[in-house]
């Protein structure tokens, strides 16, 4: 069997990983959906999908961005995975030493179905037909959101901003999966050709360049019923073009984008009636 290449391209030999590490919540809820959750023996402080992820047997090794890197030695993991964004370089080093780290980086819908289907392959479950079913069913639902879904949007031309954090505000450039999930519903981010993955704007820059509509995650930063209302008042947008939805379905890649496709859609119909 070929060797299994990492984002960061590093070589992989597919096995029967017994103990896994995620450093990653949305591949957590991947590694459960896909049948392997009674080979994973810890998991971050964030990981709130499936809601039992955090439930023993499993231990809670901190956050993505500072894993208590003791813990993690104690328990003896045989993979960890991580992600090239959110693991620090430091921090990979010194994972590197505990056990064999399989860096994640997915950017599009298409990179977060093959993510799937590798990890799939890099814990030997290929034959295993609770994953087959997942993976199939994400390229499914993709297949018919081109086919069917997307379209209907493709005339309205909407251009969009949808803010990550505040004080001060941060956004996202064209070279991230957020990106990527909006462009499938064909709204174009006013912040796209931005050099910097994730930069930080000023308001005066919001309200100059006149999006037709606001979406407003509620993680990493928890936007509120009270942000909608001051974006409102300050881009003079009406209140069905500031729009709060679950950020995970934005920005968790893996399974959850099957997810953010389908509930994305719901939030966005009322769109298509103008």
């Amino acid at each position: 069997m070929p060797s299994i290449i990492d984002a960061i391209g590093e070589e992989f030999e597919a096995q029967e990983y017994t103990r896994i590490i995620s450093l990653v919540p949305s591949i957590t809820e991947t590694l459960f959906a896909i049948g392997l959750e009674n080979r994973i023996v810890g998991v971050t402080k964030w990981d709130v999908y499936p809601p039992h992820a955090r439930n023993p047997p499993r231990i809670v090794i901190g956050g993505t961005k500072n894993p208590d890197l003791s813990l993690i030695k104690n328990l003896k993991p045989d993979l960890i995975i991580a992600n090239k964004e959110e693991t620090r370089k430091k921090t990979y080093a010194k994972l590197q030493d505990i056990a064999p780290v399989f860096v994640t980086y997915p950017r599009t819908i298409e990179h977060s179905i093959q993510m799937v289907e590798t990890l799939i392959q890099l814990t030997q479950l290929s034959a295993n037909s609770q994953a087959i079913k997942v993976l199939n069913s994400m390229k499914t639902t993709y297949e018919e959101h081109k086919k069917t879904i997307a379209p209907l949007f493709s005339h309205l031309g909407y251009t969009v901003f949808v803010p990550i954090w505040k004080d001060p505000w941060m956004t996202i450039n064209h070279d991230t999966y957020i990106n990527s999930m909006l462009s499938e519903f064909y709204l174009r981010n006013i912040f796209a050709e931005t050099d910097i993955r994730y930069p930080m704007v000023d308001l005066s820059d919001i309200i100059s360049a006149k999006p037709d509509l606001i979406i407003l995650p509620d993680e990493p930063c928890p936007f509120s019923q009270k942000d909608k209302q001051f974006l409102m008042e300050k881009t003079g947008l009406e209140t069905d073009r500031v729009i709060l939805v679950e950020g995970s379905w934005l920005s968790w890649y893996g399974v959850r984008t099957e997810v953010g496709l389908k509930n994305l859609y719901i939030s966005l119909k009322h769109l298509l009636k103008e």
